[in-house]
């Protein structure tokens, strides 16, 4: 179930089919079908595949059309994005795609093991070299015999895909450049890929929490410009309760920082992301630093109400993409989780402050980033679509 009324819905005609989509703003491409997306779609293996595999689904625009397209196949779509992974499996059933089936999954990881006629990956901008040859790679090594690895880039990463096939020894097949993508095809290639998460860290990076010095690994694609890390990071951390012995939440809150400066402060934290990249980075982060953390892929944080105590400390923080009424709407809402006399702390841009929710205050600020903290309010009664 989805918490956020989608912005618009699309109507298209692909692979001969008339479709419609409902999306949300929070996904890649929400407005429209995207080039990239319609290339691949143009040129997708020959032959009536039974399995299908679409990596980094999105909302649906290239899984659904070819589920569509070939209703007998088993057509799996799977995301690291647990609200893409909710559009998805809610438009498939609004196209009445009885073969398909959605699920989270950091790449391959979370995917069952098998073999799969067809594999399809709309290969994401900013994810390192490493973790495109990754996707390329470690598919091949899925494929059924005679089955087909075919994905598409921007033409500023052919000459990474290039790079990596030749590196490894790829049969790589160029199949068409489109005005700004390239679709290339991959057959049935052995590989051993045993590490589905370390290929995706960017760098490491330090920053002070209260004095001490704490070493993370960053991983790509979470688009943290400079002043994130000098300021929003150790603004957030130089705030944290310094002791503490009840439980923490920390939601949407990077690659770990805060959770785990709070557990060796005493406290019992679990994070909660829908993004599987944050809650893997998080875990090992922690681990590297000794500390055990619960993690929970979760779209709806207020779920795990029902499964354990209210924390008396929820930690968070609002993507500075993220519309402004679904962030003021998530700072009331969080206010509701806590247990009687807990508070939340959240780290929001500057200019954001206009838009939070009554009841709550400015606790500090620093550059463009401010800590915005409120008590404990009875929890309204939960509204989903």
């Amino acid at each position: 179930m989805l918490n956020a009324a989608p912005v618009t819905t699309l109507r298209a005609t692909l692979l001969g089919h008339e479709l419609a989509f409902r999306t949300d703003r929070g996904l890649f491409s929400h407005d429209r079908v995207d080039d990239g997306t319609l290339l691949l779609l143009d040129h997708l293996p020959a032959g009536r595949p039974t399995s299908v595999l679409d990596v980094g689904c999105g909302w649906g625009a290239l899984g659904i059309p070819v589920a569509r397209a070939h209703p007998a196949a088993r057509v799996h779509l799977v995301d690291r994005d647990l609200l893409a992974v909710d559009w998805a499996a809610l438009n498939a059933r609004a196209n009445a795609c009885t073969g398909v089936t959605c699920a989270g999954s950091l790449g391959y990881r979370d995917v069952a093991p098998g073999h799969w006629d067809w594999i399809l990956c709309n290969v994401p901008a900013r994810i390192g070299a490493e973790a495109i040859g990754y996707l390329l790679g470690a598919g091949a090594a899925r494929l059924a015999p005679g089955g087909q690895l075919r994905v598409v880039v921007i033409t500023d990463l052919a000459a990474v895909v290039e790079a990596q096939g030749r590196a490894r020894g790829w049969a790589l097949r160029r199949v068409v450049d489109g005005p700004r993508h390239v679709v290339f095809a991959l057959d049935p290639t052995p590989g051993d890929w045993p590490d589905h998460e370390t290929l995706y860290r960017l760098d490491a990076v330090r920053v002070d929490a209260g004095g001490t010095p704490l070493a993370l690994d960053r991983p790509h694609d979470f688009n943290e410009d400079p002043a994130h890390l000098r300021d929003a990071v150790p603004l957030l951390l130089e705030c944290l309760p310094r002791t503490g012995a009840g439980a923490a939440w920390c939601v949407r809150a990077g690659y770990g920082a805060a959770a785990i400066v709070l557990a060796q402060r005493g406290f019992r934290v679990t994070v909660m992301d829908r993004d599987m990249m944050a809650t893997t980075y998080s875990r090992r982060n922690a681990g590297a630093h000794g500390v055990d953390l619960a993690v929970r892929d979760t779209l709806h944080p207020e779920d795990a109400l029902a499964e354990g105590p209210a924390p008396q400390l929820v930690v968070g923080e609002v993507h500075p993409q993220e519309p402004r009424d679904e962030a003021a709407a998530r700072l009331a809402a969080s206010r509701g989780w806590l247990a009687p006399g807990g508070r939340v702390l959240w780290l929001l841009r500057d200019k954001a402050a206009r838009d939070a929710p009554a009841g709550g205050t400015v606790l500090a600020r620093r550059g463009a980033y401010i800590l915005w903290q409120a008590g404990a309010v009875a929890p309204p009664k939960a509204r989903r679509r």
